[in-house]
């Protein structure tokens, strides 16, 4: 790799995914490495040891030779210099975006074409990312069964074995007319999917970013999170966040959210405006400002 780099001659190497060459400063060419998060260091036990062994080495070995890293959230930023000593003065926190399609008007035609595809109720909650044990969405059916919410959820994403944990909890409360997942929506759909729910539930434990919130914001969807990590960042001031290990406490926000229209329409309304603030264009000005530095 690094004689490739020597023969390219760049001016800037951008590590995009948390790694930098072996020997890249013999090469003379300055790097920046962008840094996603340190999930694998909070949460272990979702990790092999094998996994956890490589990438702290690789990690650690980024942020110590790259010339400016970028942390994807101030969560990012205090992570990498709690768990792989990154010298703070050389980190700038630019955010993610989206996918563009998040941002578009959807036809009627299309959300139609939408609901027909995937057999989708009326209204619905809604839940997108892997189904994994750090998503929390046991978390959703646990308050829909304390609170006896009977609106749809809608569960999106690529399964794992957690799904059937979910699945022994859809049965021992019944709900098995009321959840439904999908595996494989195709992302052309996923706009209308979104502007179609009622509310975004991501009850996650914890993440870099988040992405999944920013695409709701962006379809107009209200968003219920979690409090701490990067949640907040992501999802602004319009959005409502619950302890992610309290049940009740999400109950109970969803509940009062679905009696109340006008602060669903507060939600959306200010959601959009703070989505803002992750557009392509703003996130390249900020990647630029970056790269003058070197």
């Amino acid at each position: 790799m690094c004689s490739q780099i020597q023969s390219i001659k760049p001016d800037i190497y951008h590590g995009l995914s948390q790694e930098l060459p072996l020997g890249i400063k013999k090469t003379g060419v300055k790097t920046v490495v962008t840094m996603h998060d340190a999930i694998f260091m909070r949460y272990p036990e979702l990790y092999s040891a094998s996994y956890r062994s490589i990438f702290i080495r690789k990690n650690k070995y980024a942020c110590r030779v790259a010339d400016r890293i970028i942390a994807i959230s101030e969560q990012t930023k205090r992570d990498i210099v709690q768990f792989f000593n990154a010298d703070e003065r050389k980190i700038h926190v630019i955010y993610q975006g989206c996918n563009s399609i998040f941002r578009q008007p959807v036809s009627t035609e299309k959300i139609k074409a939408v609901q027909e595809k995937y057999q989708l109720p009326g209204q619905y909650l809604l839940t997108v990312g892997a189904i994994e044990i750090r998503k929390n969405t046991a978390l959703i059916l646990e308050a829909m069964h304390r609170y006896r919410l009977d609106i749809p959820l809608l569960v999106i994403g690529k399964p794992t074995p957690y799904l059937n944990e979910l699945q022994t909890l859809v049965q021992q409360y019944g709900m098995e007319q009321q959840v439904k997942f999908i595996h494989h929506a195709e992302t052309i759909d996923l706009p209308a999917i979104y502007s179609l729910a009622k509310i975004f539930v991501y009850p996650s434990l914890f993440e870099g970013f988040g992405i999944p919130i920013l695409e709701a914001l962006c379809s107009g969807t209200p968003v219920v999170s979690s409090k701490g990590s990067c949640f907040e960042e992501t999802g602004g001031p319009c959005s409502r966040y619950i302890d992610p290990q309290n049940a009740d406490e999400l109950g109970e926000v969803l509940t009062c959210l679905l009696r109340d229209d006008a602060a669903l329409d507060r939600m959306t309304r200010e959601g959009l405006t703070f989505a803002d603030k992750f557009s392509d264009k703003q996130i390249a000005q900020d990647l630029m400002q970056v790269y003058l530095t070197l």
